[in-house]
């Protein structure tokens, strides 16, 4: 049963009971600088804008002790000198088994609009991927007819070597 909750608990214990604001200070093309965030922001953190028009997310791009500058994900219109600016953190994403065959957006958000649980093992978004080879060695993977990727509906590495469906002879 403690394996129902662990992305649930995993979740609960990412949640800071302080909320880091900062001010919007000048508005531009697409960048906004903030005021309040330059000590405490990290390069590549998330934030999200609220102003009238609704919230909008944007990513920290550039520090200096005035403040940060922040690229936002969607149009500057409508954002106005004053408005909060949250920090949220560096990104992360926990994808788990319940992920398979479900479509997420970069940050790991559902596209079909149905709910998506987090696996209990964060990471960060800019982490490293496996090796391109982990999990089969050789140049086959387990219970595959293919010798290598390269040529997989031959069953052979394209170089001739072994027939598949294309050049099979007539009989």
């Amino acid at each position: 049963m403690g394996d129902i909750f662990a992305g649930l608990m995993a979740r609960i214990a990412e949640i800071e009971p302080v909320v880091r604001l900062g001010r919007v200070a000048e508005v531009g093309r697409g960048t906004l600088a903030v005021s309040g965030l330059g000590r405490v922001a990290g390069l590549g953190d998330r934030v999200v804008i609220r102003s009238r028009g609704g919230a909008t997310a944007g990513e920290v791009i550039a520090l200096s002790p005035a403040g940060a500058t922040v690229l936002a994900d969607a149009a500057a219109e409508g954002l106005a000198i004053g408005d909060p600016v949250e920090l949220a953190g560096q990104p992360r994403i926990a994808p788990c088994d319940g992920w398979v065959g479900r479509i997420v957006d970069p940050f790991g958000a559902p596209l079909d609009g149905r709910p998506l649980m987090p696996g209990s093992s964060p990471r960060s978004l800019r982490a490293a991927p496996p090796p391109a080879a982990a999990g089969w060695a050789g140049g086959s993977r387990p219970g595959s007819r293919c010798s290598t990727p390269c040529c997989p509906w031959c069953g052979g590495s394209g170089s001739g070597s072994s027939p598949g469906p294309a050049s099979a002879s007539p009989a």
